[in-house]
Protein backbone atom coordinates (compact mmCIF):
# COMPACT_ATOMS: atom_id res chain seq x y z
CA UNK A 1 0.00 0.00 0.00
CA UNK A 2 1.09 3.51 -1.00
CA UNK A 3 1.08 6.02 1.79
CA UNK A 4 0.44 9.37 1.27
CA UNK A 5 2.64 12.15 0.99
CA UNK A 6 1.73 13.67 3.95
CA UNK A 7 3.43 10.89 5.85
CA UNK A 8 6.76 12.22 4.58
CA UNK A 9 6.94 15.31 6.93
CA UNK A 10 6.16 12.98 9.50
CA UNK A 11 8.91 10.56 8.92
CA UNK A 12 11.48 12.86 8.13
CA UNK A 13 10.77 14.18 11.88
CA UNK A 14 11.38 11.12 13.51
CA UNK A 15 13.99 10.41 11.86
CA UNK A 16 15.87 13.45 12.60
CA UNK A 17 14.92 12.87 16.88
CA UNK A 18 16.23 9.44 16.08
CA UNK A 19 19.52 10.71 14.95
CA UNK A 20 19.42 13.42 17.92
CA UNK A 21 19.07 11.36 20.06
CA UNK A 22 21.45 8.79 19.12
CA UNK A 23 24.15 11.92 19.48
CA UNK A 24 22.95 12.51 22.88
CA UNK A 25 23.26 8.54 23.95
CA UNK A 26 26.24 7.71 22.05
CA UNK A 27 29.02 6.53 24.58
CA UNK A 28 32.33 7.89 25.66
CA UNK A 29 35.36 6.92 22.94
CA UNK A 30 38.52 5.90 24.28
CA UNK A 31 40.82 9.02 23.40
CA UNK A 32 40.27 12.64 23.81
CA UNK A 33 43.43 13.81 21.84
CA UNK A 34 44.09 17.63 21.94
CA UNK A 35 47.38 16.48 20.10
CA UNK A 36 46.34 13.44 17.67
CA UNK A 37 49.60 13.20 15.76
CA UNK A 38 51.63 13.00 19.04
CA UNK A 39 49.03 11.05 21.16
CA UNK A 40 48.65 8.29 18.67
CA UNK A 41 52.32 8.60 17.36
CA UNK A 42 51.64 9.15 13.81
CA UNK A 43 55.16 9.96 13.02
CA UNK A 44 56.40 6.57 12.87
CA UNK A 45 54.00 6.45 9.46
CA UNK A 46 55.82 9.06 7.88
CA UNK A 47 58.82 6.56 6.15
CA UNK A 48 61.67 8.72 7.25
CA UNK A 49 64.00 8.09 10.04
CA UNK A 50 62.54 9.48 13.37
CA UNK A 51 65.92 10.67 14.59
CA UNK A 52 65.81 13.07 11.20
CA UNK A 53 62.50 14.44 11.38
CA UNK A 54 60.88 16.91 14.57
CA UNK A 55 57.31 17.57 14.92
CA UNK A 56 57.59 21.41 15.69
CA UNK A 57 53.74 22.47 15.34
CA UNK A 58 50.21 21.07 15.20
CA UNK A 59 47.53 22.79 14.60
CA UNK A 60 44.19 20.66 14.43
CA UNK A 61 41.79 22.93 13.33
CA UNK A 62 38.86 20.34 13.14
CA UNK A 63 37.90 16.66 14.91
CA UNK A 64 34.84 15.12 15.14
CA UNK A 65 35.22 14.49 18.79
CA UNK A 66 36.16 11.60 21.04
CA UNK A 67 33.33 9.85 20.23
CA UNK A 68 33.09 9.17 16.77
CA UNK A 69 34.91 6.23 15.08
CA UNK A 70 37.27 6.21 13.34
CA UNK A 71 38.59 9.54 14.83
CA UNK A 72 39.11 11.89 12.55
CA UNK A 73 41.52 14.99 12.49
CA UNK A 74 41.98 17.94 10.34
CA UNK A 75 45.55 19.05 11.21
CA UNK A 76 47.78 21.30 10.12
CA UNK A 77 51.36 19.96 10.63
CA UNK A 78 54.95 21.65 10.44
CA UNK A 79 57.68 19.22 10.60
CA UNK A 80 61.71 20.27 10.34
CA UNK A 81 63.32 17.26 8.48
CA UNK A 82 67.19 17.06 9.07
CA UNK A 83 69.65 15.86 6.28
CA UNK A 84 73.09 16.31 5.23
CA UNK A 85 72.17 19.91 4.13
CA UNK A 86 70.42 21.83 5.83
CA UNK A 87 66.95 21.49 7.96
CA UNK A 88 63.82 21.52 5.55
CA UNK A 89 60.41 22.82 6.58
CA UNK A 90 57.82 20.92 5.22
CA UNK A 91 53.96 22.09 5.64
CA UNK A 92 51.38 19.52 5.49
CA UNK A 93 47.84 19.83 5.74
CA UNK A 94 46.34 16.46 6.87
CA UNK A 95 43.51 14.54 7.37
CA UNK A 96 44.56 12.02 10.37
CA UNK A 97 42.10 9.41 10.60
CA UNK A 98 42.34 6.89 13.57
CA UNK A 99 39.65 3.76 14.04
CA UNK A 100 39.51 3.35 17.70
CA UNK A 101 38.37 1.24 19.58
CA UNK A 102 35.15 -0.87 18.32
CA UNK A 103 32.35 -3.33 19.66
CA UNK A 104 33.06 -6.83 18.15
CA UNK A 105 29.96 -7.29 19.09
CA UNK A 106 28.19 -4.95 16.94
CA UNK A 107 27.97 -5.69 13.20
CA UNK A 108 28.20 -1.88 12.00
CA UNK A 109 31.14 -1.36 14.24
CA UNK A 110 32.73 -4.48 12.72
CA UNK A 111 32.14 -3.35 8.99
CA UNK A 112 33.95 -0.15 10.01
CA UNK A 113 36.91 -1.93 11.12
CA UNK A 114 36.60 -4.20 7.15
CA UNK A 115 36.50 -0.64 5.36
CA UNK A 116 39.21 0.90 7.62
CA UNK A 117 41.09 -2.27 6.32
CA UNK A 118 40.12 -1.82 3.16
CA UNK A 119 41.14 1.36 2.48
CA UNK A 120 44.29 1.14 4.27
CA UNK A 121 45.36 -1.78 1.60
CA UNK A 122 44.33 0.35 -1.17
CA UNK A 123 47.34 2.72 -0.37
CA UNK A 124 49.74 0.19 0.78
CA UNK A 125 49.92 -2.51 -1.57
CA UNK A 126 47.01 -1.56 -4.72
CA UNK A 127 48.18 2.09 -5.71
CA UNK A 128 51.54 1.67 -5.07
CA UNK A 129 51.74 -1.18 -7.64
CA UNK A 130 49.50 0.13 -10.08
CA UNK A 131 51.30 3.83 -9.80
CA UNK A 132 54.79 1.83 -10.62
CA UNK A 133 53.13 0.37 -13.39
CA UNK A 134 51.89 2.80 -15.16
CA UNK A 135 54.95 4.90 -14.84
CA UNK A 136 56.30 2.23 -17.32
CA UNK A 137 54.06 4.13 -20.07
CA UNK A 138 54.67 7.92 -19.90
CA UNK A 139 52.49 8.35 -23.17
CA UNK A 140 49.45 7.59 -20.74
CA UNK A 141 50.01 11.54 -19.28
CA UNK A 142 49.04 10.87 -15.72
CA UNK A 143 49.96 8.79 -12.90
CA UNK A 144 47.30 6.50 -11.19
CA UNK A 145 47.46 7.79 -7.93
CA UNK A 146 47.41 11.55 -8.97
CA UNK A 147 43.81 10.18 -8.91
CA UNK A 148 43.05 10.03 -5.75
CA UNK A 149 44.42 12.07 -2.10
CA UNK A 150 47.91 12.01 -1.26
CA UNK A 151 48.67 9.33 1.25
CA UNK A 152 51.42 10.69 3.65
CA UNK A 153 51.24 7.16 5.47
CA UNK A 154 49.38 4.30 6.84
CA UNK A 155 49.27 1.01 8.95
CA UNK A 156 47.01 -1.55 10.15
CA UNK A 157 48.74 -1.13 13.77
CA UNK A 158 50.89 1.97 14.94
CA UNK A 159 52.12 -0.43 17.43
CA UNK A 160 52.54 -3.31 15.21
CA UNK A 161 53.15 -2.61 11.56
CA UNK A 162 53.84 -6.23 10.67
CA UNK A 163 50.38 -6.83 11.57
CA UNK A 164 47.73 -7.48 8.53
CA UNK A 165 44.76 -6.78 10.80
CA UNK A 166 43.68 -3.91 11.84
CA UNK A 167 43.50 -2.71 15.81
CA UNK A 168 42.42 0.29 17.47
CA UNK A 169 45.90 1.85 16.66
CA UNK A 170 45.19 1.56 12.73
CA UNK A 171 45.58 5.34 11.18
CA UNK A 172 45.65 6.59 8.09
CA UNK A 173 47.17 9.80 7.22
CA UNK A 174 45.87 12.03 3.74
CA UNK A 175 45.98 15.12 2.04
CA UNK A 176 43.42 17.87 3.07
CA UNK A 177 41.93 18.41 -0.22
CA UNK A 178 40.15 21.21 0.83
CA UNK A 179 43.63 22.89 2.05
CA UNK A 180 44.80 22.44 -1.42
CA UNK A 181 41.92 24.25 -3.35
CA UNK A 182 39.99 21.35 -4.12
CA UNK A 183 35.83 21.34 -3.47
CA UNK A 184 33.16 18.88 -3.74
CA UNK A 185 30.43 18.96 -7.32
CA UNK A 186 27.60 20.84 -6.03
CA UNK A 187 25.39 20.44 -8.83
CA UNK A 188 24.81 17.48 -11.29
CA UNK A 189 27.81 17.72 -13.96
CA UNK A 190 27.85 19.11 -16.90
CA UNK A 191 28.81 17.60 -20.41
CA UNK A 192 32.36 19.29 -20.01
CA UNK A 193 32.82 17.76 -16.86
CA UNK A 194 31.43 14.93 -17.47
CA UNK A 195 33.28 13.78 -20.15
CA UNK A 196 36.62 14.65 -17.83
CA UNK A 197 35.84 12.54 -14.92
CA UNK A 198 34.90 9.44 -17.32
CA UNK A 199 38.15 9.52 -19.09
CA UNK A 200 39.32 9.25 -15.38
CA UNK A 201 37.47 6.33 -14.46
CA UNK A 202 38.71 4.80 -17.61
CA UNK A 203 41.85 5.50 -16.84
CA UNK A 204 41.08 4.06 -12.89
CA UNK A 205 39.41 0.86 -14.38
CA UNK A 206 41.85 -0.15 -17.30
CA UNK A 207 45.50 0.13 -15.53
CA UNK A 208 44.02 -2.64 -13.34
CA UNK A 209 43.32 -4.96 -16.19
CA UNK A 210 46.35 -3.84 -18.11
CA UNK A 211 48.90 -5.19 -15.15
CA UNK A 212 47.40 -7.83 -14.75
CA UNK A 213 47.52 -9.13 -18.21
CA UNK A 214 51.23 -7.68 -18.60
CA UNK A 215 52.45 -9.46 -15.26
CA UNK A 216 49.93 -12.68 -14.29
CA UNK A 217 48.91 -12.99 -18.40
CA UNK A 218 45.39 -13.54 -17.16
CA UNK A 219 42.01 -11.85 -15.81
CA UNK A 220 40.99 -10.76 -12.77
CA UNK A 221 38.26 -11.94 -10.61
CA UNK A 222 36.13 -11.09 -8.13
CA UNK A 223 37.19 -13.92 -5.66
CA UNK A 224 40.69 -12.66 -6.41
CA UNK A 225 41.20 -9.94 -3.75
CA UNK A 226 40.61 -9.89 -0.43
CA UNK A 227 38.85 -6.28 -0.87
CA UNK A 228 35.47 -8.71 -1.46
CA UNK A 229 34.05 -10.99 1.02
CA UNK A 230 34.73 -9.14 4.01
CA UNK A 231 31.18 -6.75 3.83
CA UNK A 232 28.58 -9.16 3.89
CA UNK A 233 25.69 -6.75 4.64
CA UNK A 234 26.23 -3.14 5.10
CA UNK A 235 23.84 -1.22 7.77
CA UNK A 236 23.57 1.78 6.44
CA UNK A 237 21.11 -0.10 3.47
CA UNK A 238 17.67 -0.15 5.02
CA UNK A 239 15.39 -1.40 2.01
CA UNK A 240 12.25 -0.97 3.34
CA UNK A 241 13.00 2.84 4.71
CA UNK A 242 14.14 3.46 1.53
CA UNK A 243 11.09 1.73 -0.23
CA UNK A 244 8.86 3.59 2.32
CA UNK A 245 10.77 7.19 1.10
CA UNK A 246 10.71 6.23 -2.79
CA UNK A 247 6.81 4.97 -2.75
CA UNK A 248 6.16 8.44 -0.96
CA UNK A 249 7.55 10.37 -3.67
CA UNK A 250 6.68 8.89 -6.40
CA UNK A 251 2.95 9.02 -5.00
CA UNK A 252 0.61 10.63 -7.54
CA UNK A 253 2.74 9.67 -10.83
CA UNK A 254 0.90 6.39 -12.00
CA UNK A 255 3.34 6.40 -14.96
CA UNK A 256 6.02 5.46 -12.59
CA UNK A 257 4.30 4.08 -9.37
CA UNK A 258 3.63 1.01 -11.51
CA UNK A 259 7.34 0.05 -11.60
CA UNK A 260 7.34 0.73 -7.43
CA UNK A 261 7.68 -3.65 -7.17
CA UNK A 262 10.51 -3.43 -9.60
CA UNK A 263 12.51 -0.67 -7.62
CA UNK A 264 11.54 -2.46 -4.05
CA UNK A 265 13.46 -5.71 -5.57
CA UNK A 266 16.66 -4.28 -6.53
CA UNK A 267 16.37 -2.03 -3.50
CA UNK A 268 16.35 -5.59 -1.33
CA UNK A 269 19.27 -6.71 -3.90
CA UNK A 270 21.59 -4.46 -2.88
CA UNK A 271 20.50 -4.19 1.36
CA UNK A 272 21.68 -7.88 1.46
CA UNK A 273 24.39 -8.29 -1.21
CA UNK A 274 22.16 -11.00 -3.24
CA UNK A 275 23.25 -11.41 -6.65
CA UNK A 276 20.78 -11.52 -9.27
CA UNK A 277 20.49 -13.40 -12.51
CA UNK A 278 22.33 -10.97 -14.45
CA UNK A 279 24.88 -11.11 -12.19
CA UNK A 280 27.03 -13.64 -14.53
CA UNK A 281 30.89 -11.89 -14.34
CA UNK A 282 32.75 -11.31 -17.67
CA UNK A 283 36.00 -11.40 -16.33
CA UNK A 284 37.26 -9.06 -19.39
CA UNK A 285 35.30 -6.35 -17.62
CA UNK A 286 36.04 -7.18 -13.86
CA UNK A 287 38.78 -4.77 -12.33
CA UNK A 288 39.16 -1.95 -9.04
CA UNK A 289 35.55 -0.74 -8.46
CA UNK A 290 34.83 2.43 -6.67
CA UNK A 291 31.48 1.23 -5.73
CA UNK A 292 30.54 4.98 -4.92
CA UNK A 293 31.63 7.16 -8.20
CA UNK A 294 29.03 10.22 -7.63
CA UNK A 295 29.34 13.72 -7.11
CA UNK A 296 29.41 12.90 -3.91
CA UNK A 297 33.05 11.20 -3.71
CA UNK A 298 34.40 13.16 -6.05
CA UNK A 299 35.96 16.53 -5.78
CA UNK A 300 37.52 19.00 -8.62
CA UNK A 301 40.02 21.79 -8.38
CA UNK A 302 40.32 24.90 -11.27
CA UNK A 303 43.31 24.84 -12.70
CA UNK A 304 44.24 26.72 -16.16
CA UNK A 305 45.46 24.35 -18.93
CA UNK A 306 46.42 21.86 -16.57
CA UNK A 307 43.59 18.75 -16.07
CA UNK A 308 45.76 15.90 -14.97
CA UNK A 309 45.14 16.42 -11.14
CA UNK A 310 41.85 18.67 -11.37
CA UNK A 311 39.97 14.96 -10.39
CA UNK A 312 40.39 13.47 -7.18
CA UNK A 313 38.35 10.32 -6.51
CA UNK A 314 38.08 10.20 -2.35
CA UNK A 315 36.49 7.49 0.11
CA UNK A 316 38.56 4.32 -1.08
CA UNK A 317 36.97 2.02 1.49
CA UNK A 318 34.21 0.98 -0.55
CA UNK A 319 36.31 -0.27 -3.56
CA UNK A 320 36.78 -3.87 -4.11
CA UNK A 321 36.53 -5.94 -7.64
CA UNK A 322 33.28 -5.67 -9.97
CA UNK A 323 32.37 -4.92 -13.79
CA UNK A 324 33.94 -1.56 -14.82
CA UNK A 325 30.10 -1.03 -16.27
CA UNK A 326 28.77 -0.38 -12.25
CA UNK A 327 30.78 2.23 -11.84
CA UNK A 328 29.98 4.25 -15.02
CA UNK A 329 26.91 3.15 -14.91
CA UNK A 330 26.62 4.66 -10.88
CA UNK A 331 27.80 8.18 -12.16
CA UNK A 332 25.84 8.66 -14.71
CA UNK A 333 22.40 8.46 -13.24
CA UNK A 334 23.32 9.72 -9.86
CA UNK A 335 25.47 12.67 -11.22
CA UNK A 336 23.99 13.34 -14.10
CA UNK A 337 20.72 15.20 -15.31
CA UNK A 338 17.84 13.79 -17.73
CA UNK A 339 18.53 16.11 -20.19
CA UNK A 340 22.36 15.65 -20.03
CA UNK A 341 21.66 11.56 -20.24
CA UNK A 342 19.45 12.05 -23.13
CA UNK A 343 21.55 14.41 -25.30
CA UNK A 344 24.67 12.67 -24.77
CA UNK A 345 24.39 9.11 -23.41
CA UNK A 346 25.79 7.36 -26.71
CA UNK A 347 28.64 10.08 -26.33
CA UNK A 348 29.74 9.99 -22.90
CA UNK A 349 29.65 5.62 -23.17
CA UNK A 350 31.82 6.29 -26.26
CA UNK A 351 33.92 8.65 -24.22
CA UNK A 352 34.76 6.20 -21.84
CA UNK A 353 35.40 3.38 -24.06
CA UNK A 354 38.32 5.50 -26.18
CA UNK A 355 40.38 6.29 -23.25
CA UNK A 356 40.04 2.44 -22.10
CA UNK A 357 41.10 1.43 -25.38
CA UNK A 358 44.19 4.03 -25.32
CA UNK A 359 45.00 2.92 -21.96
CA UNK A 360 45.23 -1.03 -23.14
CA UNK A 361 47.00 -0.23 -26.22
CA UNK A 362 49.83 2.32 -24.23
CA UNK A 363 50.28 -0.96 -22.44
CA UNK A 364 50.29 -3.13 -25.28
CA UNK A 365 47.14 -5.20 -24.62
CA UNK A 366 45.55 -6.10 -27.90
CA UNK A 367 42.53 -8.96 -26.99
CA UNK A 368 39.45 -9.11 -29.26
CA UNK A 369 36.91 -9.20 -26.63
CA UNK A 370 37.55 -5.51 -25.97
CA UNK A 371 35.38 -3.72 -28.50
CA UNK A 372 32.54 -1.38 -28.24
CA UNK A 373 29.88 -3.37 -28.71
CA UNK A 374 30.77 -5.72 -26.22
CA UNK A 375 31.24 -3.37 -24.08
CA UNK A 376 27.69 -1.79 -24.51
CA UNK A 377 26.61 -5.04 -24.00
CA UNK A 378 28.11 -5.47 -20.55
CA UNK A 379 27.03 -2.31 -19.58
CA UNK A 380 23.70 -2.91 -20.47
CA UNK A 381 23.74 -6.26 -18.87
CA UNK A 382 24.63 -4.28 -15.50
CA UNK A 383 22.33 -1.85 -15.64
CA UNK A 384 19.39 -4.35 -15.09
CA UNK A 385 20.61 -5.45 -12.07
CA UNK A 386 22.51 -2.89 -10.21
CA UNK A 387 19.18 -0.17 -10.08
CA UNK A 388 19.17 -0.67 -5.88
CA UNK A 389 22.35 1.34 -5.39
CA UNK A 390 21.77 3.92 -7.47
CA UNK A 391 18.30 4.09 -5.86
CA UNK A 392 19.70 4.47 -2.55
CA UNK A 393 23.02 7.04 -3.54
CA UNK A 394 20.39 9.20 -5.42
CA UNK A 395 18.96 10.20 -1.82
CA UNK A 396 22.18 10.53 -0.26
CA UNK A 397 23.11 13.33 -2.61
CA UNK A 398 19.78 15.21 -3.52
CA UNK A 399 17.84 14.74 -0.31
CA UNK A 400 16.33 17.87 1.42
CA UNK A 401 16.80 16.91 4.90
CA UNK A 402 13.21 18.18 5.96
CA UNK A 403 11.00 18.59 3.10
CA UNK A 404 10.31 21.47 1.45
CA UNK A 405 13.58 23.12 2.30
CA UNK A 406 16.26 24.73 -0.44
CA UNK A 407 17.35 21.88 -2.87
CA UNK A 408 20.85 21.01 -2.50
CA UNK A 409 23.28 20.19 -5.53
CA UNK A 410 20.92 21.52 -7.95
CA UNK A 411 18.06 19.74 -7.93
CA UNK A 412 15.40 17.99 -5.35
CA UNK A 413 15.38 14.49 -4.32
CA UNK A 414 11.64 14.16 -5.71
CA UNK A 415 12.99 15.99 -9.35
CA UNK A 416 16.35 13.44 -9.58
CA UNK A 417 14.19 10.54 -8.35
CA UNK A 418 11.85 11.29 -10.94
CA UNK A 419 14.17 11.89 -13.52
CA UNK A 420 16.14 8.72 -13.21
CA UNK A 421 12.81 6.07 -13.14
CA UNK A 422 11.56 7.45 -16.02
CA UNK A 423 14.66 7.14 -17.83
CA UNK A 424 15.11 3.85 -16.65
CA UNK A 425 12.03 2.88 -17.56
CA UNK A 426 12.64 4.45 -21.43
CA UNK A 427 15.69 2.34 -21.59
CA UNK A 428 14.09 -1.19 -20.52
CA UNK A 429 16.50 -1.33 -17.57
CA UNK A 430 13.90 -1.74 -14.93
CA UNK A 431 10.91 -4.04 -15.74
CA UNK A 432 7.71 -4.49 -14.28
CA UNK A 433 6.91 -7.11 -12.38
Amino acid sequence: MIRKPQGRVQKSIRAAYARALRLILRPDGPHNAPSPFQFFNLLTLLGRPLDQIKLVEENVEFRTGATHRPHTFHIKVLLVETTAKEPKEIHWNVIARVMGHIDENNKKSVNIRSKFEREILMYLTAFKSLDKFQRLFPAVGINYCDLFPICYGCAFSVMNQNTGRADHTAAILLQNLKASSYHFISEPCDIALARLIVKRLALFHATPIAMAMQTINRYLHKLHSRMTGDIKFDPEYNASEEFEIISDTLYGDPELTQYLAAINHQLGLCAYNIDSNNDIENPAWTTICHRRCSIRKIMQRFQDGDDRERIKFVDTKYMEYDSCATDLLFFMLTSLTKAVLDKYFDDILQTYFSEFSRIMSIACIQLPEYTYQNFVTEFELRALSYMGPVFFEIRRIYFDGIFGSKPIRGMSYETKLKEVVSFVKDKGWLKRR
